[in-house]
């Protein structure tokens, strides 16, 4: 006789990384459509964005370390991002 306790654990845990992952790309999704809003920070895709588990990690080039952590800032402020580990470097202006 088949068990009639639900489906096995191994789905529910397939069902919770699906929506971790879906909501890891919504979280990417929306600091890419943030820093589109603040073209200060450099052209379109300047910052690299990625985001695993909530904590969003940005790589790229700025200006100024002022952009830098305005950048980190920002992202701190989109709906479900946990952490920022901020790898974005300042350019050498060579002054």
């Amino acid at each position: 006789m088949a068990s009639s306790r639900g489906p096995p654990r191994l789905c529910f845990i397939e069902q919770v990384r699906s929506r971790e992952f879906s909501g890891d790309a919504r979280i990417t999704s929306d600091v890419y459509a943030l820093l589109a809003e603040h073209r200060e920070f450099g052209a379109p895709g300047a910052v690299r964005v990625q985001t695993n588990n909530g904590v969003v990690y940005l790589n790229g080039l700025v200006d100024t370390d002022f952009e830098r952590r305005s950048i980190e800032s920002l992202v701190t402020q989109v709906p479900n991002v946990k952490d920022v580990v901020n790898s974005v470097d300042v350019r050498n202006t060579g002054r």
